[in-house]
């Protein structure tokens, strides 16, 4: 039996494949995911209302390392993160629980 427990906020795994970062900054003007060991710009979330920001993107996936940039100065790990691969200051990394319970080649919510 597979189970999912969808998280508001965090870095979740979509079944599709893509990717949706969503961060609670109420106090923020933008809300930027830095995709670590890529060559790509800033992407941006999107404001959602009440102070969530979300972006649904194919960059990355599983193992992909980030950081959030708010307002273009601050950079800060994910306060949701299911793994921190260096430590709390260090980037998060995206999960996907789904793919490696599925899969059973690892526990769950384990890096592959």
């Amino acid at each position: 039996m597979k189970r999912k427990h969808e998280m508001p906020f965090g870095a979740e795994c979509c079944e599709d494949g893509s990717v949706r970062f969503r961060l609670w900054a109420p106090k923020a003007q933008c809300v930027e995911v830095l995709l670590q060991d890529q060559n790509s710009r800033p992407l941006s979330l999107i404001r959602q209302g009440d102070g969530w920001f979300e972006l649904v993107t194919g960059n990355g996936g599983a193992g992909t390392q980030y950081y959030f940039q708010i307002d273009g100065r601050v950079k800060v790990p994910d306060p949701a993160s299911r793994f921190q691969p260096s430590d709390v200051a260090g980037p998060s990394e995206v999960v996907d629980s789904i793919g490696a319970m599925s899969t059973g080649t690892a526990e769950p919510g384990k890096r592959r």
